[in-house]
């Protein structure tokens, strides 16, 4: 019975920092976007203004957004598959404490 309040107070923990993980991706995710805009508008004027000299630049931050979008989208799955595991290892524990049938 301990055990299975033990792994309840890590499963609310660990929903707890997931959510506020998510959170947190969502927000960067929101900056993502603000800064590809951003990156789309500064490349524009940027070639008004001094032909294709930045368009280097802009690649490789496009790409990193790609890559940090990525990374955030690795972190939620890795982090779901735990909760995952977590409550199965929940429901195992609530099943080997039923008591046996006389």
């Amino acid at each position: 019975n301990e055990d299975v309040l033990t792994l309840q107070a890590e499963l609310a923990l660990l929903k707890s920092t997931l959510q506020a993980f998510v959170q947190e991706c969502q927000r960067c995710a929101s900056t993502v976007v603000r800064a590809e805009a951003d990156a789309e508008d500064l490349e524009t004027e940027s070639k008004k203004a001094a032909g294709l000299i930045f368009q280097p630049r802009m690649e490789a931050l496009e790409a990193w957004c790609r890559e940090h979008a990525a990374a955030v989208a690795r972190e939620q799955g890795a982090a779901a598959e735990r909760i995952q595991q977590l409550e199965e290892e929940l429901r195992q524990a609530r099943w080997d404490q039923v008591p046996a049938p006389l």
